[in-house]
């Protein structure tokens, strides 16, 4: 944008009359809210001030692609590979890391995968870092048609990640054994600050 007026480090001169020091005072508060809220600042009148998101990190709708490598099966059975490393097809449960740090709120998650036969059903699930036992979070029926991949997503989240709760998707062989082939997952997630995004 441009500013009402440039910056002079000359003014006011020696020579300006002192019953003008108003004017100039006003003058130099105009140069410094239009700098602050170009670069820094949302709006310098608030109070507290708060930063524009560019210099904060605040984001929303970032998104982590969890490549088909990450996705590990049950014991390893019934794990298969394609030869470019495209999938994995499996019959059994799969499981996905969701690797983010804390202080981000997961929004959607999502599964990319070929049904082959039978719908089947994938949870997000979390559990502390310590005793306790898993959450389900959100249950997602995988139903895209059976001719081709398709994507499954979960209704919109609110889920703050914490330092002391580990988060994955859980695959299970509901409601039969059959395969399905598995492409990987993408996580939407919003973040607050600077401090916590990847």
């Amino acid at each position: 944008m441009a500013f009402t007026d440039p910056w002079n480090v000359t003014d006011p001169p020696g020579t300006e009359q002192a019953r003008n020091i108003d004017n100039h005072i006003r003058k130099l508060r105009l140069q410094l809210e239009e700098r602050f809220e170009a670069a820094w600042v949302k709006d310098f009148t608030a109070d507290p001030l708060e930063l524009r998101d560019e210099v904060s990190g605040f984001k929303e709708g970032k998104m982590l692609l969890i490549p088909m490598a990450d996705i590990k099966t049950h014991t390893g059975e019934g794990a298969n590979e394609s030869t470019g490393g495209e999938y994995v097809e499996t019959s059994t449960d799969f499981f996905i890391p969701i690797r983010l740090p804390p202080g981000v709120t997961i929004k959607y998650v999502e599964l990319l995968a070929h049904r082959l036969s039978n719908t089947f059903q994938w949870e997000l699930r979390s559990r502390p870092f310590g005793p306790g036992s898993s959450t389900i979070i959100e249950t997602v029926t995988h139903s895209a048609p059976n001719t081709g991949i398709g994507i499954s997503i979960t209704p919109e989240l609110n889920v703050v990640v914490d330092s002391n709760t580990l988060y994955w998707i859980n695959g299970n062989r509901v409601p039969t054994n059959e395969g399905r082939r598995l492409y990987g997952a993408r996580v939407t997630y919003n973040t607050p600050n600077h401090w916590s995004t990847i």
